[in-house]
């Protein structure tokens, strides 16, 4: 549920740039066709699903650090809006404190 650690995928710099530039839904697309036998033949398989396609092994490691930074992001604004709370709580107590003292000094 929390991640703070991204297992960062030991992939080639150019393939990282290509499936950057493709994008996580496209990737994630071409490696759950079936084969690129699904693709219509008289399209053709585009350049994205061929790249996808093959380099499977890659492309999944490197989905799965998208996802690991994803859920870390979750995981530093919810620890940030935590924190927030925290500090309007503690805000509150001292103001109701100092309150409380300046009705007993009256």
């Amino acid at each position: 549920m929390f991640r703070f650690r991204v297992r960062k995928a030991d992939i080639e710099g150019d393939l990282r740039e290509k499936f950057e530039l493709i994008g996580k839904e496209v990737v994630a697309f071409a490696l759950g066709m079936f084969s690129m036998s699904a693709v219509p033949q008289r399209s053709g398989p585009t350049w994205a699903q061929t790249e996808v396609w093959s380099h499977q092994d890659p492309a999944m490691r490197w989905l799965q650090e998208k996802r690991d930074e994803d859920a870390r992001q979750e995981t530093v604004t919810l620890a940030l809006q935590l924190f927030a709370v925290f500090i309007a709580v503690v805000a509150l107590v001292v103001s109701a404190i100092s309150l409380d003292r300046g009705w007993a000094a009256h």
